[in-house]
């Protein structure tokens, strides 16, 4: 399938509104679908406010986000849900729900007046649950998972919500190595086979250069989109790595 810019950002500065504080300067970015794309920077430097802003959690401090060319400021928040899902670190506490229960919860407005599924849609469920390997925790409830198992019911969360658009937030935080590869693959094939755009913050260098088609680096206050077979001579990338890598 031919990729298309899903996402342009024209002129943006992205921050904190209220203290009028700034962290990406004069951002203009294209970012395609189709792609795994790697969101790369040191810590503080704005990866997750990059991330909050897109999915309209923290307002643009000037400039503008078209998703399909349709402005942010022109979505309801509904539309926005049905475009965009996102995966931050923090852990949502306080709800009585099973590993299961969370997953299915992305099919919330697919789902009847009473909240039943049908059968496709558990299949759904029990395919993607399969798949992240969260087989054997299915049944347990939220407070009862490790930080991992957590951190990848709420990955199987957004991939059921089957958005045009994911954003995860360091997603293998909590992960073995093992199972940091067979997430970025499963994303990679999510993304082609689906036809979504995925962004991925992390640390995880090694795996953007073997998993991701598309590198975003945030330096010195502003962002640069690299093809990833490009990226090792790029001079962010070369600054972020100390040229160990």
């Amino acid at each position: 399938m031919v990729n298309s810019n899903i996402i342009q950002i024209i002129d943006a500065n992205f921050g904190y509104t209220k203290h009028d504080k700034v962290i990406i300067k004069n951002c203009n970015l294209s970012i395609p679908t189709n792609n795994l794309i790697g969101l790369i920077g040191i810590n503080g430097s704005g990866k997750s406010t990059f991330l909050k802003t897109l999915s309209g959690f923290l307002p643009l401090i000037s400039g503008d986000i078209l998703f399909k060319n349709k402005s942010i400021y022109n979505y309801s928040i509904q539309d926005l849900s049905n475009l965009i899902s996102i995966t931050l670190t923090e852990k949502i506490s306080g709800f009585n729900l099973t590993c299961y229960d969370a997953i299915a919860s992305g099919l919330l407005k697919e789902s009847n007046l009473f909240g039943n599924l049908n059968e496709e849609q558990k299949e759904k469920i029990n395919s993607i649950i399969k798949n992240l390997n969260l087989v054997e925790v299915k049944d347990l409830l939220l407070n009862e998972l490790s930080d991992g198992m957590y951190q990848k019911t709420m990955i199987a969360k957004s991939v059921v919500q089957n958005t045009p658009i994911m954003l995860l937030d360091e997603p293998t935080a909590f992960l073995d190595f093992s199972s940091k590869h067979e997430l970025f693959k499963n994303l990679s094939k999510i993304a082609t086979e689906s036809n979504k755009c995925i962004i991925v913050s992390t640390h995880e260098l090694d795996f953007v250069l073997k998993y991701c088609s598309l590198v975003i680096i945030l330096a010195n206050n502003t962002l640069n989109s690299v093809p990833a077979n490009q990226v090792l001579n790029h001079k962010d990338f070369i600054q972020l790595t100390g040229g160990f890598l």
